[in-house]
């Protein structure tokens, strides 16, 4: 699910003003909503789904890079895999596989079983 940059802009504000908090100088920071270290919002920040978007989600929080990459690796994506293995099983969708009596070699030879 692809959207516009001007979508992807509008939740970037929208969390942005959600989340900020200003220290005692008066500067504005974000709050990491993983490992909770502070963010410098010129420094580079991430907009992530507390729930992914390919299962609706619509609220977000505030990562710095490190954990929206790892959070992304182990969470998201696992899980969107499997829903949508799920969905195919559902649907009678098979895979394609390499059949039943062939193999591939580390060298790429296909040979049979």
């Amino acid at each position: 699910m692809t959207r516009s940059s001007a979508e992807q802009a509008k939740f970037r504000k929208a969390v942005f003003h959600a989340h900020k908090q200003h220290d005692e100088n008066g500067r504005v920071y974000l709050v990491c909503g993983r490992c909770g270290s502070k963010i410098d919002p010129v420094y580079g920040w991430e907009a992530d789904h507390t729930i992914p978007r390919e299962f609706g989600g619509t609220e977000g929080q505030p990562l710095c890079k490190p954990c929206h990459k790892r959070k992304t690796a182990t969470k998201d994506i696992p899980a969107i895999a499997k829903s949508k293995r799920a969905s195919d099983k559902h649907y009678g969708i098979k895979r394609k596989g390499w059949g039943g009596n062939q193999r591939k070699k580390m060298n790429g030879d296909v040979v049979p079983k």
